[in-house]
């Protein structure tokens, strides 16, 4: 993508308004909760973005940003909204019942833009940001705080491009969907990702997309290659973990649409958790159809 120019406090979208859009209520705004129970709603345009984000500042000719690395999966996100609401038509159409799978022939051009964009939104979260300053802070001591923003952006840009370099259509797509209840966004996305992340073996990401889609992607060590997606109508316990999942990773605030979701006891510590060994998000993995086990596969 063209490289865009550094604009000194420009505040950078972590949950770019492509998607955001899709999370308005009637009056065009976006429910933000935050560990408090403070609620602020705000526009798209105003909400989840952070001052110098992207910006690789030195106070030189080195300066720059890497907010344009962005534009691609941005820009895509209308288009995939389209494609996973088709696909969601698709399996309703069928008149599956809860928690049966149905698959879907997908080009992989799709699918390799769908994991383009999940990956985006998880390297640029908080939560993940936040990881990546732990780093920082495990490998120099005595940084500055100047250092230390240096620092960060500049790992983030290069995990993102790592990550990025590795990006294709191999994995399997689970499209979770609800008729009923709403999936909640917040600052910290599910995902075994890390900074010292070289690529996707063995990666895995749930996402919620709209406040009634929400995609999980695997790369086990072994599966099936088709079919590579499938969708799935979540009942009210799935739609519950989801939701739970992402107020256990996320730390500071949780978006939503309509319903307002009560706060749990994990969210309302203000920490980005994780799940231990007892990961309930991992255990969905081997129930995406042809999904074996975690042998090394090659495809």
């Amino acid at each position: 993508m063209p490289r865009r120019p550094l604009i000194p406090g420009e505040r950078h979208h972590w949950w770019p308004k492509s998607l955001s859009q899709f999370w308005t209520d009637a009056n065009g705004k976006v429910g933000r909760i935050d560990s408090s129970g403070n609620v602020s709603p705000s526009s798209p345009t105003k909400t989840a973005r952070i001052s110098d984000g992207h910006n690789l500042r030195f106070g030189s000719l080195w300066d720059a940003t890497f907010e344009h690395e962005f534009d691609r999966p941005d820009g895509a996100f209308p288009r995939l909204v389209e494609l996973l609401r088709a696909i969601v038509n698709d399996h309703r159409g069928a008149q599956i019942p809860n928690l049966e799978y149905r698959a879907h022939t997908c080009a992989d051009s799709d699918l390799e833009s769908l994991v383009e964009c999940l990956v985006s939104l998880v390297v640029r979260s908080p939560r993940f940001r936040q990881g990546v300053v732990s780093f920082v802070g495990s490998v120099r001591t005595n940084v500055g705080k100047t250092e230390y923003g240096q620092l960060t952006a500049a790992n983030l840009q290069q995990v993102y491009r790592t990550l990025a370099g590795h990006l294709s259509p191999r994995g399997k797509f689970a499209i979770i969907w609800s008729s009923q209840r709403e999936f909640v966004y917040g600052d910290g996305l599910y995902s075994n990702l890390y900074v010292t992340s070289q690529n996707l073996m063995n990666a895995r990401a749930l996402v919620p997309i709209t406040p009634s889609i929400a995609a999980l992607f695997a790369r086990p060590m072994e599966y099936m290659v088709e079919s590579r997606l499938a969708s799935i109508e979540a009942d009210d316990d799935l739609i519950t973990l989801i939701n739970t999942t992402t107020q256990i990773y996320s730390g500071d605030c949780l978006f939503f649409r309509t319903e307002q979701p009560a706060l749990s006891e994990h969210f309302r510590r203000a920490e980005y958790l994780r799940y231990s060994d007892k990961d309930p998000v991992e255990q969905l993995v081997p129930q995406i159809p042809g999904v074996k086990s975690r042998r090394l596969v090659f495809d």
